[in-house]
């Protein structure tokens, strides 16, 4: 029962939103012609260029690759953290988002959104490695191993770069799933006997798609030695379920004040602009986790 009430809460989205099926757990849909998404691209351009102060725009790609380890506002994981010297181009990039859900009608079935979320900037061998960092994207893995609710689904969007060589592979629950597989783990190796379950998932990663998982599913960054550098979106939020839908959620205490109810949510960069107390010139810790470097206030 349990693994049914989010398919059909998933499958609800999918045929309210005109997305495809992947299979019960994954639904996906192309953006590419749509004008809010367009201006949504060039909203997270607009955030890159000002935040990693590129100067050859034509080549972002390859300038940001080879300066890759010097940029100081990317976390180990590859999240580009937004700064008090950015407020004005985040705002902008939040706002376009809330659009971009408007214009698919997926903001009628969010209950809440979480805050702040990643433009992910994902290189070969970047500043982690599998082995020494416990909550690695490279490791196979749930969002809710990392705190996040389990009653969540996953929004990921491939954005720029290499998607063929640098992408997201997925992982379907068995029959067998259980709702507290998806606690908090302090090392997402704590979970390789529940990984062991899982089935892969095969499908074709395509840049520009909108991707919404249930967290019930796994995932895991696969890039290989000689691809290119992939900028992607993802988050997460709570959407409506099924009636029969009546599991008990997970969510870490430090993750509580990341989900936004989303009627606030979509006020942001909109009637209430959002600043950042964080600067650009605040060292990332490695150690840190949970919302690293996003200390912030909205202002009306």
């Amino acid at each position: 029962m349990s693994l049914e009430s989010r398919r059909l809460s998933l499958n609800i989205i999918k045929n309210s939103c005109n997305f495809d099926s992947v299979n019960s757990l994954i639904i996906q849909r192309d953006l590419s012609q749509l004008d809010a998404f367009i201006k949504f691209k060039s909203a997270v351009l607009i955030y890159i260029f000002s935040s990693l102060f590129i100067k050859d725009e034509d080549n972002f790609l390859e300038e940001i690759s080879e300066n890759y380890y010097i940029y100081p506002n990317i976390t180990p994981n590859g999240s580009l953290a937004p700064k008090s010297e950015f407020d004005s181009e985040y705002n902008g990039l939040v706002s376009s988002y809330i659009d971009l859900l408007r214009s698919i009608e997926l903001d009628k079935f969010i209950l809440k959104h979480h805050f702040p979320f990643h433009i992910r900037i994902k290189k070969y061998g970047q500043k982690t490695h599998k082995s020494t960092r416990p909550h690695a994207t490279e490791l196979i893995h749930s969002d809710a191993w990392a705190g996040e609710s389990s009653n969540a689904v996953n929004f990921h969007i491939p954005l720029f770069g290499d998607v063929k060589n640098n992408h997201m592979n997925f992982f379907m629950p068995p029959p067998t799933f259980q709702t507290d597989w998806l606690r908090h783990l302090n090392d997402y190796a704590e979970g390789e006997s529940i990984a062991n379950l899982y089935s892969p998932v095969s499908f074709t990663y395509e840049q520009d798609t909108g991707i919404i998982s249930d967290l019930s599913t796994l995932h895991k960054t696969f890039i290989t030695e000689h691809s290119g550098i992939r900028i992607s979106f993802d988050t997460t939020f709570l959407n409506l379920k099924d009636p029969s839908h009546n599991e008990i959620e997970f969510i870490h205490p430090n993750r509580l004040n990341e989900m936004l109810n989303f009627e606030f949510f979509s006020t942001l960069g909109k009637t209430n602009l959002i600043r950042f107390s964080n600067s650009i010139y605040t060292p990332i810790q490695d150690s840190q986790s949970f919302s690293v470097g996003y200390d912030w206030v909205a202002t009306a």
